[in-house]
This record gives structure tokens, sequence and C-alpha cells, in this order.
């Protein structure tokens, strides 16, 4: 993953104005951040379960936002595969906590503007999640 591929991401949730936007944003963020999980869990042994755990919390993450009422019918970019080259786990792990701050706190604010409560408690679930894979990914819970 390359820091294009994030900050393109944060434009977009910078820029989500609406729930249902914010809710198709964060469906690919989760939906990348999977993919993301599961080709580096084999990488690198000592970071293999907190990125297994970051892969089923993205997951979940991204069905919480998916069965809300308000998403898109088609969320959002589709997830190429993600370059990372010249990162090593670590400083993958640190970009996808990095994001999963800035999600965590667009979804808690998409829960407090919901007007549906299926929304509300689809944003706060995957808040949660992003939280998750934050704890997962910094330094003090690998």
């Amino acid at each position: 993953m390359d820091t294009e591929d994030l900050d393109a991401l944060r434009a977009r949730l910078d820029t989500a104005g609406t729930v249902a936007d914010a809710l198709a944003v964060a469906w690919d963020i989760f939906e990348l951040v999977q993919v993301v999980a599961n080709r580096c869990a084999g990488r690198e042994p000592g970071l293999f379960a907190a990125f297994l755990f970051t892969a089923a919390a993205a997951a979940e993450g991204r069905d919480a936002a998916g069965f809300a009422p308000s998403i898109p019918d088609i969320p959002g970019i589709s997830v190429d595969q993600p370059g990372w080259e010249g990162a090593t786990t670590a400083e993958i792990a640190d970009q996808v906590a990095g994001l999963m701050t800035v999600l965590g706190r667009r979804l808690e604010l998409a829960a407090g503007d919901a007007a549906v409560p299926g929304d509300r408690r689809a944003c706060a679930h995957a808040a949660r999640q992003a939280s998750q894979i934050h704890h997962l990914l910094t330094p003090g819970g690998r």
C-alpha cells in the first residue's frame, strides 16, 4: 500500500458529506484493509496474529457498512491489489492504524448525524471495528 492510495481514501473520507458517503468510503477502506491484512499476515511471523485479527475486524466493519440502510447500491471504488513493495509490515501496520483513527472518528460523527436507526447502528459498529484495528496494529497492541 502506498501513501497515494491512503491519501486518496483520506481525501474521500474528508469530503464525505452525507452518512451514505461515509458508509461508502468506509466500505472501500475496510475492503482494502482486509486485502492488505490477509497479504501481510504471512510476511512477518511476529505480526501474524495482529494482521489475522485485523482482517477479521475489517471484514466485520465492511459488512456493518454494507448492510446499512443508506449505503449506495455500488458502495465505491473497486479495490485493486495494493502495492507495498518498499514498505515493511510494521510501516504498513502504522499506515493502516493511522487511517483507522481517521475512519473511526468520521464514522462516529456519521452515527451522530444519521437519521435512520440502522445507519446509526452500522456507523457505530463500524467505528468500533476501526478502533479495534487501530489497537491491533499500534505497537502496544501488536
